[in-house]
């Protein structure tokens, strides 16, 4: 009994995080050009690939998340750099885009599954519909 209602405590900080950090994601700025992995190697360029905007409360950046396809469960999250869209500051917002991932140089936060973190160079951005 004592596990299930620790169990559920536990959700509900989480969700109260979640809820507390997406309030602070409004702002418009990403991650500084100047610390964003310019020097870094490029590792992959995608183009007209779809991924879906998500908010790092670890890191405090925005990033674009994408399903690798034929995968069960690989994903590249790219974190976005300078300012960004307005667009990009709607979480969960459906997009398509063009861009080239560099090696991120940083400890990464607790990844889920097949997670890799890059910077992420936008040359093309257009938003889905939906949310």
């Amino acid at each position: 009994m004592k596990a299930v209602i620790l169990c559920l405590f536990g959700i509900l900080l989480c969700t109260a995080e979640t809820c507390e950090k997406t309030e602070v994601s409004k702002a418009t700025e990403a991650l500084p050009s100047e610390s964003c992995g310019t020097d870094k190697k490029i590792v992959k360029t995608v183009s007209d690939v779809e991924g879906t905007v998500g908010f790092e409360p670890t890191l405090q950046q925005y990033f674009i998340r994408r399903s690798i396809p034929g995968t069960f469960d690989s994903q590249d999250v790219g974190l976005l750099c300078g300012t960004i869209p307005q667009n990009l500051t709607k979480i969960d917002a459906k997009v398509s885009f063009s861009g080239t991932y560099r090696a991120y140089d940083k400890p990464s936060p607790a990844t889920i599954g097949g997670q890799t973190y890059y910077y992420l160079d936008l040359s093309k951005v257009e938003s889905q519909g939906g949310k």
